[in-house]
């Protein structure tokens, strides 16, 4: 078999819509686009066997339950694991972690440690957070090379009870090495092994069985399954000693008035009905993966990622104030840009975006990460994650837009100071025929304008924005004046924008501007982001609320 990324892309019916025949998607790693056989299968489900399995004995039913069955075949099959027992159908690979999590609690004392990767998505330490606090056992923080737990020395008398980590990181990309785990388990064998293969499963194949662990969470949507269900794996003696995160029906064995007796094993933490559409649609993926040659899809994507890099450390070595914080080698196809202030990386997405490429900026669910190990960082990360229905037409696109964007930038004029606001009038953007153009000049606007250190300090900081942003205020002779800084050119453009309209005006004065009106004109609800427009929302009241007290 081989692979063609072409034909692949075909099967994904997102990409064939008329609004999306240019989109590039690389935000893969938050979700991945679904093939049709995916799409098909939950419509399928409801026009066909929509029944509620294992509560009642008509046909429906009957077929409703041996759909669950069959799926669970499957993911055993998918996840290489030894028994379709050892797996559980959830809600997500959060779902799963907590269940997990909550189903040891009782096994844990204040003389126990729980070990996490500092490196983790949030949906795998907050859990264990929560554990520690309720058992009082140590919440020890490894770094995402684990170094700590494969130099085990005889000083070392924790008694750690559960590592938790992902087998490959949501926001570097980077891959556990398996050796790694095996170490870990011959230092620490009656420890308890958690593994987030979350990233991992859209990529490579695995085969639990084979691995040192006891357990493992993941999401569908990350593999081009449905979004809403996850599968839980776990051996099946550990799923027995597993306490239940919910209780309800099918679960349970034998009701008494004041106790009750639960199944043993998956069918004890399957509370209530299931997701069976999503199972069923899921069971069209697992089939659909089955048909693929993974060998060919994952040398595919390593040549994407390793040429996304090679271009990126290019634009970076030529832009100082960008940084790649990745390398392609040892990754499953994510790239990860930094800006260095006074820069903003969400400027940067919003950009992208207009040019209708899909990417994420943000700290990714990984905040003690960068502020361990990148502290520097401020805003997040630019994160471009690849999929096999990727090609190099979109690896070159993404680059060319990153490079036009270098080059805006570096000519935009940062010699004048705040008196920027006497040249700008909203007509200046009205005139530009495109939002791309208004975007554009905003981020001129904004780099018109120098950094004001001294109001960089918490007592003018504006909650509620995706970009760091500051805000002073004074009145004079009963006249309004503002000093705005942020990280973002463009929320510096838009703030100056209203500056030069309310900067020395009095309350009344400023009462009688219709700012909806101007606001609409130069379409800013269509065009920027919900989170940057609820960002810039929060510093325009805040300027309003300053005249409204005076």
């Amino acid at each position: 078999m081989s692979f063609d990324p072409i034909a692949f892309k075909q099967q994904f019916p997102l990409f064939s819509q008329t609004e999306n025949e240019d989109l590039v998607y690389l935000d893969n790693a938050a979700t991945t686009q679904k093939p049709q056989c995916v799409i098909d299968a939950l419509g399928h489900f409801y026009s066909h066997n929509n029944g509620n399995a294992q509560r009642s004995s008509h046909r429906l039913a009957r077929q409703a339950t041996n759909m669950i069955d069959t799926v669970r075949e499957q993911a055993r099959v998918f996840l290489g694991a030894n028994k379709k027992e050892d797996i559980v159908f959830t809600q997500g690979a959060t779902h799963s972690i907590n269940m997990i999590a909550y189903g040891l609690r009782k096994q844990l004392t204040a003389n126990d440690c729980i070990a996490v990767s500092y490196g983790e998505h949030h949906a795998n330490l907050l859990p264990w957070q929560e554990v520690s606090h309720a058992t009082d056992c140590e919440l020890m923080l490894a770094s995402p090379t684990l170094d700590e737990l494969t130099k085990k020395t005889a000083g070392n008398t924790k008694n750690i009870k559960v590592i938790a980590i992902s087998l490959a990181s949501n926001a570097l990309g980077t891959q556990t090495d398996i050796a790694t785990l095996h170490t870990i388990k011959k230092h620490y064998p009656n420890s308890i092994i958690v593994l987030d293969i979350t990233q991992w499963l859209a990529h490579q194949p695995i085969t639990l069985s084979a691995l040192p662990c006891d357990f493992a969470a993941c999401s569908a949507h990350k593999f081009y399954g449905p979004t809403g269900l996850g599968l839980l794996y776990g051996k099946y003696d550990y799923l027995a000693k597993l306490e239940p995160l919910l209780t309800g029906g099918e679960m349970v064995d034998t009701v008494s008035p004041q106790k009750s007796l639960y199944h043993s094993g998956y069918r004890g933490l399957e509370a209530g009905t299931s997701s069976m559409a999503a199972i069923a649609s899921l069971g069209a993926c697992l089939a659909f993966w089955a048909e693929q040659d993974r060998n060919a899809m994952a040398a595919h994507e390593a040549l994407l990622t390793q040429h996304l890099h090679q271009q990126l450390q290019k634009i970076c070595k030529k832009n100082s104030y960008l940084s790649l914080l990745t390398q392609a080698k040892n990754n499953i196809g994510i790239a990860s840009i930094a800006c260095n202030a006074p820069y903003s990386i969400a400027d940067l997405a919003l950009w992208l975006d207009k040019k209708n490429i899909a990417v994420r900026a943000g700290e990714h669910c990984t905040q003690l990460l960068w502020k361990k190990s990148h502290a520097h960082i401020k805003g997040g990360t630019l994160r471009l994650s690849i999929a096999a229905y990727n090609t190099l037409v979109d690896i070159n696109a993404v680059v060319a837009a990153i490079e036009e964007y270098c080059d805006m930038i570096d000519n935009a004029d940062s010699t004048n100071t705040l008196t920027v606001f006497e040249t700008m009038d909203w007509q200046a953007l009205l005139d530009k025929k495109s939002w791309q153009q208004r975007y554009k000049q905003l981020i001129l606007w904004g780099r018109s304008m120098d950094e004001q250190a001294q109001i960089r300090q918490p007592a003018y900081f504006i909650k509620g924005c995706e970009s760091s942003v500051w805000l002073k205020h004074h009145l004079n002779n009963e006249k309004h004046y503002f000093i705005v800084d942020s990280d973002s050119a463009v929320i510096k453009g838009l703030a100056a924008l209203v500056l030069c309209r309310i900067n020395n005006k009095s309350t009344k004065e400023i009462e009688t501007i219709d700012f909806d009106t101007y606001f609409n004109s130069i379409g800013l609800s269509q065009h920027l982001s919900e989170s940057r427009q609820n960002g810039f929302n929060s510093l325009f009241q805040a300027m309003i609320n300053f005249t409204k007290k005076s």
